[in-house]
């Protein structure tokens, strides 16, 4: 199935992209899908979006259709999903 993800704020520097289309296998959950993600783009894209037992940062805000993803528990995606991928940045 394809999945349109879109990066936001420093992801999109690190990506070198606004958004792009993946395929991903059907059933296939948020968290798992951007693991692959992050597979292409490396570590600077793994820190800045997963800790290292490979859940979501508390910085890191992931909607599915604009919905809020839940942290605790997998998102399953469907075919057409468009997943925001922001991660929100402290400073002062």
């Amino acid at each position: 199935m394809t999945i349109t993800v879109e990066y936001f704020g420093q992801l999109r520097h690190v990506a070198d992209r606004e958004q792009e289309t993946i395929e991903v296998a059907d059933g296939t959950a948020v968290g798992d899908a951007l693991q692959g993600v992050a597979d292409r783009y490396g570590d600077a894209f793994r820190l800045i979006v997963f800790t290292e037992d490979g859940s979501f940062r508390p910085s890191v805000i992931v909607l599915v259709n604009d919905q809020p993803v839940s942290k605790a528990e997998p998102t399953p995606l469907r075919d057409g999903d468009r997943v925001n991928l922001l991660a929100a940045i402290a400073g002062g």
